[in-house]
């Protein structure tokens, strides 16, 4: 899992213990054991957090390698609108709020 690989890497760099990157992250440290040893991926929410910490791209972490990411786009029946969401396997995330998160982090550099 890719998010464990970037939590190893950037803890053993920067010198930082589960228990700070969790308070930091303001995740629950058991999830974040979890997280950090590979036996669960991070939720948006939590990828968002992980993100901002390590000052690594979101997408990094939302990334699985239980399925590839995948985008699915459709039209709406009522105003023939495009929809269109970024999945993974454990769920979609709306396109509109991955790129708002990729636009705040390129703002902040």
């Amino acid at each position: 899992m890719i998010a464990s690989m970037i939590i190893e890497n950037e803890n053993k760099r920067r010198g930082w213990t589960d228990e700070e990157v969790a308070t930091l992250a303001n995740i629950n440290l058991d999830e974040f054991k979890e997280i950090a040893s590979g036996t669960k991926d991070p939720n948006y929410e939590q990828a968002i957090k992980l993100a901002e910490i390590y000052n690594i791209p979101v997408a990094a972490f939302i990334s699985s390698g239980k399925q590839p990411i995948y985008i699915n786009t459709g039209s709406g029946s009522y105003n023939n609108s495009v929809n269109c969401y970024i999945g993974t396997y454990s769920g979609d995330v709306g396109l509109k709020d991955l790129v708002k998160e990729l636009i705040n982090m390129i703002r902040k550099k």
